[in-house]
């Protein structure tokens, strides 16, 4: 298998022996990104804003936050397919624009 060019190796469980068992079919649950942890400011600019929600919109990795301070609260736009380098905000404060590497 391969991930952004890069063979990777997938290891069978060693402990597993009747492979008609295994499952094929997806499950029928779902992952719900409940928090993220972390700041991309190492290699950006202008990437951190307060819109006039009161919320801090930043980004990490394919991930836009916006994170209500008083409340504790974060939303997340997660439409990006690669990793985000740029916001830009409105004049207004309210619309926020998003922009990812080429891909």
């Amino acid at each position: 298998m391969f991930l952004r060019g890069r063979p990777i190796t997938m290891y069978i469980p060693s402990d597993f022996h009747n492979y008609e068992d295994l499952r094929m079919e997806l499950p029928t649950q779902k992952l719900q990104l409940d928090w993220v942890y972390g700041y991309r400011g190492r290699d950006c600019r202008s990437n951190l804003y307060v819109l006039t929600s009161g919320e801090l919109v930043y980004f990490i990795a394919c991930v836009v936050v916006l994170y209500h301070v008083q409340r504790r609260t974060q939303r997340h736009y997660l439409r990006h397919t690669d990793c985000v380098r740029c916001l830009a905000v409105h004049p207004d404060g309210v619309r926020v624009a998003s922009g990812q590497m080429a891909g």
